[in-house]
């Protein structure tokens, strides 16, 4: 049986796909106590550098500080995670051609943008349903937006990344 090494990057593609899907999960199952824990301990570090004279504040502006700086934390792990979920779903759907296919019949960039999207929105509404199941956690549509527009940045990442490797490369003479 011969390999492919086509068939053996698409493979690793999806498998990348799946682990990152199961990263999200893994994450969303951590009670809300854990998750506060470890962005405040993110936010605890960055505060001070994002703000000169955060220990001269009294102890209410800094708490009220950290946890401004930790939803912003919480919300951009959202983004980071799907953004990476979006960039290799749709490098998966790239990668991937029906039997008999050949590359250059593959769907247009906009179908595969769109259908990506479309694949991440609905893993970020079913992480939003499963975090309903987790204690301490809430499900949240504002999470499914931001989620989604990760995802969305992820897979226009990829297509940018693409559009300029395609640019480099010599053209075919003939």
């Amino acid at each position: 049986m011969s390999r492919n090494p086509s068939r053996i990057g698409t493979l690793v593609s999806w498998v990348l796909v799946l682990l990152c899907a199961l990263a999200i999960f893994l994450m969303s199952a951590t009670p809300a106590d854990l998750s506060q824990m470890e962005s405040g301990t993110i936010a605890r570090w960055l505060t001070p550098l994002l703000h000169p004279g955060f220990e001269t504040l009294d102890p209410l502006a800094q708490e009220g500080l950290l946890q401004q700086v930790d939803h912003v934390v919480r919300k951009l792990a959202h983004a980071t995670e799907f953004a990476m979920l979006g960039f290799l779903l749709a490098n998966a759907l790239q990668r991937t051609r029906r039997p008999g296919q050949h590359a250059r019949h593959r769907p247009r960039r906009l179908s595969q943008v769109m259908t990506a999207t479309f694949l991440c929105a609905l893993y970020a509404v079913s992480d939003e349903v499963h975090q309903l199941f987790v204690p301490g956690r809430a499900g949240m549509a504002t999470d499914v937006l931001i989620d989604t527009a990760g995802a969305l940045m992820g897979i226009l990442l990829l297509h940018a990344v693409l559009a300029l490797a395609r640019k480099g490369r010599p053209r075919p003479s003939g």
